[in-house]
């Protein structure tokens, strides 16, 4: 259960990475 959780943890933390990547990429291209 431990080992399940801390995953479900890393991938989180890696869905909100990605996320904010996509996020400054629109804005970038906005600003162009």
């Amino acid at each position: 259960m431990y080992i399940e959780g801390f995953e479900l943890c890393l991938q989180s933390q890696d869905n909100a990475e990605y996320t904010i990547e996509k996020e400054i990429e629109l804005r970038t291209k906005a600003k162009r």
